[in-house]
């Protein structure tokens, strides 16, 4: 019949030291036959048995709920929300030290409570950091205690059954892109509905902000004019993304290219560019959900080619931003912006 361990079991240095203790009282003891020193001998075994006994109580019956955030980047630290609950009735828990499977910098220090009480929960945070791009198993945590006296340390795992797509590396471009961003500037659209510039005057409606009343075209018509603007409309980008053929990728290239792919996507989202990617001369489709995600999700898993593609371009008003591992690209329009290995090795 197999066990099961629930805890794992680890004797500290000063438990070790201890436990030499011990032994060293226990010999004098039998050697002379002194009572008192029987009498240390047996409250220090005491102790060893008490440390077993209390440490398990404290482990027993916790449970621990991490909650990761939506989008994770690589190699950089992501807040882990991690709920706890005592699930005990009368017994508290205490000196509770949370730790995770993925090693944490050195300048993290892991959770630690001093004390959950019976039928109690508490959150606490976590930072954890994934080294790689794609998708991942999110890693299990451990809940270790060496309560009451430091001799032992026990730990008891919370496995994680759950994964998630880790994106690529954020990097630093928008100084190496602002000198290019006039290519990428507003426009007008020549419609109605936005806030800036002004377009014409037109009859009131129930749903319109009183703060847009024209007042002196309403007291000339004896009828509520309101203001209208000009509707500002951002340019579409086309964010073309070349990876070399498998046979003569470069990891370190390949990496720094999807890095800055998803660092220039997320920059082009946040100034409002309405923006389409194309990976390895395919359009990637949103399938419904948010294209942001769906870009993203797309550059975690992206594989070199295994043969060369080239791409086409149906539109001549997109701008198209190109960014690849390869040390030579062919830029297909004068308004191209085209980031290789030059660009790539200033990130």
């Amino acid at each position: 019949m197999k066990v099961r361990r629930d805890f794992y079991i680890k004797i500290t240095k000063i438990g070790y030291l201890f436990i030499a203790l011990c032994l060293a009282v226990g010999v004098s003891a039998l050697n002379t036959g002194n009572n008192l020193l029987y009498l240390v001998f047996s409250m220090m075994m005491s102790f060893l048995v008490l440390s077993g006994l209390l440490s398990n109580n404290t482990l027993k019956k916790i449970k621990l709920r991490p909650h990761f955030p939506q989008r994770i980047f690589a190699k950089q630290p992501v807040p882990v929300r991690l709920d706890l609950t005592n699930e005990k009735k009368f017994f508290p828990s205490y000196s509770l030290a949370l730790a995770s499977q993925i090693e944490t910098p050195s300048t993290h220090n892991r959770p630690f409570l001093i004390k959950l009480a019976p039928q109690d929960n508490t959150s606490t945070v976590d930072h954890v950091e994934f080294p790689l791009r794609g998708e991942h198993k999110l890693p299990s945590y451990w809940i270790e205690s060496s309560y009451p006296f430091g001799l032992i340390r026990k730990t008891k795992e919370i496995p994680s059954s759950q994964s998630a797509i880790i994106f690529p590396q954020l990097l630093e471009v928008w100084r190496p892109f602002q000198s290019d961003r006039r290519h990428f500037g507003d426009f007008l659209s020549g419609s109605s509905g936005g806030s800036t510039n002004p377009f014409g005057i037109r009859d009131f409606v129930s749903s319109d902000p009183a703060r847009l009343i024209h007042w002196k075209s309403s007291a000339k018509t004896e009828k509520l004019k309101v203001k209208e603007f000009e509707k500002e409309k951002k340019r579409k980008v086309l964010l073309d993304v070349r990876l070399q053929v498998a046979k003569m990728s470069e990891s370190l290239w390949r990496e720094k290219a999807l890095s800055a792919a998803t660092s220039l996507l997320l920059f082009l989202f946040e100034d409002g560019f309405e923006t389409n990617l194309r990976l390895n001369g395919e359009l990637i489709p949103t399938q419904g959900r948010s294209y942001l995600d769906a870009y993203l999700t797309a550059l975690a898993l992206a594989k070199p080619p295994l043969e060369p593609v080239r791409s086409h371009y149906a539109r001549e008003e997109d701008r198209i931003m190109i960014v690849t591992d390869e040390s030579e690209t062919r830029s297909p329009t004068p308004a191209t912006l085209t980031w290789g290995r030059k660009e790539l090795a200033e990130l």
